[in-house]
């Protein structure tokens, strides 16, 4: 939709359409602007950046690694009420109350208090199908590939499982991709920040 980024009505909606690269900026843009806010203690700040597939699978299957965020392999509450925001195996894109993306967290929690780790939108990750490679503007474009996880709201439930991964080139944007961001947690300081320091 043309209105989706500019109308206030989907302020609580997933960003959708950008790139791999974009989403790339936007964790270098995160970091810089929390850093810049800190002084001094901006050294112990790790960056913002795109999970790794491990990564995100392991915080998708929650504390008991569940095939999909929530416990069974069930799409729906026995209230009738679904999981997540996907495409049901019958085709009707409209029977989990959704044609397209739906806000952000009106699906429960995942039990490590993740929201939307299935459905809605699949989600960018740092990772090459089969290896991490940062390919150069130069480089051929079936090297420029980074895997996708979640599933989104175009999907049916086999492909919004933990585990199901696919991939996009790096340079594509999609209506159904979108990204979040994430950071170590750790007590000593990153390399960047201390040659950062040393200057």
């Amino acid at each position: 939709m043309k209105t989706y980024f500019n109308s206030p009505n989907y302020n609580d909606y997933p960003v959708v359409g950008v790139t791999w690269e974009q989403a790339e900026a936007f964790c270098a843009w995160r970091t810089e602007y929390l850093m810049r806010s800190m002084g001094p203690q901006a050294r112990y700040i790790q960056r913002y950046r795109l999970p790794t597939e491990i990564e995100w699978e392991y915080a998708a299957r929650g504390k008991e690694g569940n095939p999909f965020p929530w416990q069974g392999i069930e799409s729906k509450s026995q209230e009738g009420c679904f999981f997540a925001n996907f495409k049901p195996d019958k085709g009707n894109y409209t029977e989990d109350g959704n044609l397209i993306t739906s806000a952000v967290g009106i699906y429960g929690a995942n039990s490590n208090g993740l929201f939307d780790m299935a459905g809605n939108v699949a989600e960018w990750t740092s990772t090459v199908p089969e290896l991490r490679y940062n390919a150069a503007k130069e480089d051929p474009y079936f090297l420029k590939r980074k895997s996708v996880r979640g599933g989104s709201w175009k999907d049916p439930l086999s492909y919004i499982r933990s585990a199901w991964r696919s991939w996009e080139y790096q340079n594509q944007p999609r209506s159904y991709i979108g990204f979040r961001c994430v950071r170590s947690k750790a007590a000593t300081t990153s390399s960047v920040n201390e040659k950062r320091k040393k200057k």
